[in-house]
């Protein structure tokens, strides 16, 4: 179970986390992985930074998380299995060829492929919690669906989402958690009866209450 000051996030399920640019949501994931010490998180009932027992079982993925750009793939994959002891290379490999992953350097690669990468990385590393920072950007349609439906066969780990797209990935989603002055969290079916989402130009779009008062730009 990961707990922070405002969210609890229970074993075995996907969660959302969601909020404006800006808000901290990157910060989040980084503090539950233990790359950026905090108080008031715990993960498996400990403080996750510079702790290797937490370490071993939490993998955090997104492009702003790169691995590192000389390798390439098949160095990833060694080093994958020496750092994650539930690494598993079957599983790895199978993905790389499901999403068509060139045998490139990260370098050379496009922000799709990384992005495609990061996620398989975080699949195979075998860990108990996986946390993905909107693992799908650069991704074209058919490797999106493809990253929708690897999720659904992942479902049962641990997995927090950050994601700009909750229309999308509602379906696979349990909880949906959000971030701001107020933050609240709670059952997907109970968080979307509240929600309206509209797209477009902020100038263009303005939402008007019954009651007449205050309409703006949402």
């Amino acid at each position: 179970m990961i707990k922070t000051r405002d969210f609890t996030f229970a074993d075995g399920l996907t969660h959302g986390l969601v909020g404006p640019n800006g808000i901290g949501k990157t910060t989040l994931l980084r503090k539950i992985a233990g790359q950026i010490q905090s108080g008031g998180i715990t993960v498996f009932g400990e403080n996750p930074f510079d702790n290797q027992s937490v370490l071993n079982r939490v993998i955090l993925m997104g492009i702003d998380n790169p691995l590192p750009d000389s390798w390439g793939i098949g160095k990833l994959g060694v080093i994958g299995k020496a750092r994650w002891p539930r690494w598993d290379d079957e599983r790895f490999n199978e993905l790389l060829v499901r999403f068509d992953v060139p045998a490139k350097a990260y370098s050379s690669l496009s922000r799709g492929q990384k992005s495609a990468v990061g996620f398989i990385f975080a699949v195979a590393s075998g860990c108990e919690v996986m946390l993905l920072d909107e693992p799908y950007l650069g991704l074209d349609a058919q490797r999106r669906e493809l990253f929708y439906q690897v999720l659904r066969e992942e479902h049962g780990r641990t997995m927090v989402i950050s994601t700009h797209h909750l229309n999308e990935v509602a379906g696979l989603l349990d909880t949906v958690s959000l971030m701001g002055d107020n933050p609240i969290s709670g059952p997907i079916d109970d968080f979307i009866e509240g929600i309206l989402e509209l797209t477009g130009p902020s100038e263009s779009i303005r939402v008007s209450h019954r009651s007449g008062r205050g309409a703006g730009p949402s």
